[in-house]
Order: C-alpha cells, then structure tokens, then sequence
C-alpha cells in the first residue's frame, strides 16, 4: 500500500521542514507584494523591513534550521529520528508564526512571539534530552548556540512589542548572525565524513583529518566576535574580529581543496 504523503512528510525532519522553508522563501515575499503592494497596512510602530528581517531569520531558515537539526541529531547520536506528531508540533508552531508575518499587525506580535518561542525551545529541549539521555556532548555546542537564537529572538520581539524599531532592527542583525555559528558547527559536521567518503568510497579509511584545533575555529571567532558586538565594542574593534571570523571560514573552504577530488560535486556544494 502506497504511503500517504502526510505520511512520507512527517517520516523525517528534513522532508517536512526543507520544502516548508523553500516554499515560504519562494510565496511569502509573492503575497506580500500581492496583497499589501510592499506595505503592511496593519503596521503601526514597526517598520514592514523589520517584519521582513524576522522573516527570514525565523521563517525560511528557521524552517531549514529545524529540518537540518531534526534529521541530523538522530544520525550523530545513533538514536531513533523524531517522526509523526512531534514533527507536526513543531511545524504547527512554525507556521503560527507565518500568518502573523504575512497579516504584518502589531496586535499580533505577543501571539506570533509565543508560537516562535515554543519551537526554538521544545527543540533545544529535545537536544538536552538526548544529551542526558546518551550521556554525550555532541550536542551541547550546537544546543548553546540554539539557546544565543532564542535569547536573540526574545529580545527583538520585546523590543518589537515596546515598538522600538532600532533595538529589535540589532537584536535580529544578531540573531543573523548567530546562524553564522549554527552554519560553522554544521560544515564542521558534515565536511569531514563527506571528504572521507569521496577520498575513499569503501569507508576502510579516514584519509582526511582536519586538525582538532581547527574544527571549531570559525564556530569559536564568530561567537568572540557575538560578545564583542553585543558588548558595544568600537566598530573597528568589532570589524577586525569579523574579518578574523571569515578568516577562519575561509580556513574551512580551503580544506576543501584535497587534489582532483575537490572538483567532486560533493565537496563543492
């Protein structure tokens, strides 16, 4: 019997979230203009381009960043995937929040903040419990970054709620920012196993092994550089620690470049 595709959707993280970020990336932006012509007519103290920064943060890579997390979890802790409700939970809060963004009304901030509150915290919650569970840290890191996500999120939305449009503008450049670090932990994940198995197909070998102390070195630059912005360093002070932070991204690339293999579409996406 052919599975239905509420099914197939909800069998695995990233064949329910993956097509929910690309489709909200792809129509909300087309609705808006269609229906508000650029403007939000239910707007009154914050700006349509402060609506439209959170949407992009929280709402199509919110929805890559659970799709991501909910699959890979399960692969790096050896432990059953999240599957039906749970994932149906969390896609249902996800997508609360959507409407409010779409009808673009201050009255809707407090609703809308809740519904973005609850799926970034059941899922940091879910990466606790499989940390205590597994007795394991490979999640820690990425369960501290998710954490920085949400207190970003909670303060833009206050600052949203108080309507005081530059705080919650800098809170949602920060919390931009923060997926730099979820980004950075993720190449770090996945680049390693990904050039083994290209180096060597039969996986009897690891021929590449990046050093330990450079794992994490784009993750470790942008979160020092995270304290000093939000320390109100000078922007100098500031932009040299973010050019040392793409300094290290560009470290990551560059390992990459492992002989005729790094023209292998693998490496290169």
């Amino acid at each position: 019997m052919k599975p239905s595709l509420h099914r197939v959707l909800a069998d695995e993280g990233f064949r329910l979230f993956f097509p929910l970020a690309a489709l909200h990336a792809a129509l909300w932006p087309l609705l808006w203009v269609a229906l508000w012509s650029f403007d939000l007519p239910f707007a009154r103290q914050i700006p349509p381009g402060i609506w439209h920064a959170n949407e992009m943060i929280f709402g199509a890579w919110g929805a890559a960043l659970l799709g991501f997390l909910t699959t890979a979890a399960p692969e790096w802790t050896d432990t059953p995937r999240l599957r039906g409700r749970p994932l149906w939970v969390l896609a249902g809060l996800w997508g609360l929040a959507r409407i409010a963004w779409l009808l673009g009304a201050d009255a809707l901030i407090l609703p809308a903040t809740a519904a973005e509150l609850a799926w970034l915290v059941l899922l940091l919650a879910y990466f606790l419990k499989v940390s205590l569970e597994q007795r394991s840290t490979r999640l820690l890191s990425f369960a501290g970054w998710l954490f920085a996500l949400t207190l970003a999120g909670l303060m833009a939305r206050m600052a949203m709620l108080a309507g005081q449009a530059e705080p919650a503008a800098e809170w949602l450049r920060i919390a931009g920012l923060v997926f730099l670090g979820l980004l950075s932990l993720a190449l770090a994940r996945i680049t390693v196993p990904v050039t083994n198995i290209v180096l060597d197909p039969s996986e009897s070998t690891s021929p590449f092994r990046p050093h330990p102390g450079r794992l994490n070195l784009s993750a470790g630059l942008v979160a020092l550089a995270l304290i000093g912005q939000v320390a109100g360093l000078s922007p100098a002070v500031a932009g040299f620690l973010w050019i040392a932070a793409g300094a290290a991204f560009m470290d990551r690339m560059a390992e990459g470049f492992v002989g005729p293999e790094a023209f292998r579409a693998e490496i290169m996406v």
